[in-house]
């Protein structure tokens, strides 16, 4: 249901509001003005009486039309509320109080870049005295003034790692949610991101919102799957005949185990050789061999 506002003779009605259904709804504290008058409340018809106040409560499920109701103001008995933005923008307009009558301060919430609103002060550069919503119930006129805080700006850099990344640092003020860039790397798996340049796993998943609150480097996380091939060659039978690794991210080298000989009859097990004619072994048996690439080792038996 909509919620209109009409001025009823005055300026600056408040935006319209929406209702849904069997929800209470909060009127706003954004009230006309008039000059030579006194903003009262609002009426249901252009001429009736005050039936809702600044900040009341509406709850019928309809919906309606505001209308300003004004009262011909005394210049003993009127009050001006103005607000100074310290230079931000969305300022609320002046309100009038009545005399002896408490006034909703403005719901109204300015902005100011880079900053963080946390409400009003009777004096500039003061501590917060208002929030919007609040009740001013003084018999006096009054200039509030924002009370802003700067906001902490939060540097995320991307560390590429051996791939390639859509940017490398976003700094971020007035927000410290992140969104993970893409990463890409030819015949590698992309992992994600974490905070530790040899991590294995991601921390963070490409594309995902990331709540971060102090600056922080974050790597690319990429992985490439390599195998062993381990050929029996002249020997009798061998443990396996592969075993795979995989390579993270700038890492050029995994490791695999050489599996176990069982030579033939009057034969011995020499070790492991990428040379099927080898003479002699270069790798023994059962240790760790570090490769780059989808290697074939061969049986040497003498």
């Amino acid at each position: 249901y909509t919620i209109k506002y009409n001025a009823n003779g005055g300026k600056k009605a408040p935006s319209d509001q929406i209702k849904i259904k069997d929800e209470d709804l909060t009127l706003t504290s954004d009230e006309p003005t008039r000059k030579g008058y006194v903003f009262t409340g609002w009426a249901i018809s252009k001429h009736g009486s005050v039936k809702y106040t600044s900040g009341s409560v509406y709850s019928a499920n309809k919906s309606r039309i505001l209308y300003a109701v004004w009262k011909k103001s005394d210049s003993t008995d009127a009050y001006t509320i103005s607000y100074n933005g310290g230079g931000g923008n969305n300022v609320p307009s002046n309100q009038t109080k009545e005399k002896d009558k408490p006034l909703v301060i403005s719901s109204t919430v300015p902005t100011l870049a880079n900053h963080e609103f946390l409400g009003w002060s009777t004096t500039e550069g003061g501590a917060v005295e208002y929030s919007p919503g609040s009740t001013y119930d003084k018999n006096e006129s009054v200039t509030l003034y924002a009370v802003w805080q700067k906001m902490k700006t939060i540097t995320v850099k991307y560390i590429a790692n051996g791939a390639k990344v859509d940017k490398d640092a976003v700094s971020n003020s007035g927000t410290n949610v992140f969104t993970m860039p893409k990463i890409s790397r030819a015949g590698y798996e992309i992992v994600g991101w974490s905070t530790s340049p040899t991590a294995t796993s991601a921390t963070y998943q490409v594309g995902q919102k990331v709540t971060i609150n102090d600056s922080v480097s974050l790597y690319a996380i990429t992985s490439k799957k390599i195998s062993a091939t381990f050929n029996k060659n002249m020997a009798k039978s061998i443990s396996k005949t592969s075993e795979s690794c995989k390579l993270y991210n700038i890492a050029t080298l995994c490791s695999v185990t050489t599996p176990s000989i069982v030579a033939r009859s009057g034969q011995t097990a020499l070790g492991w050789s990428t040379d099927k004619n080898a003479g002699s072994a270069s790798f023994g048996q059962n240790i760790r061999v570090a490769i780059s690439t989808n290697t074939t080792f061969y049986a040497i038996t003498k």
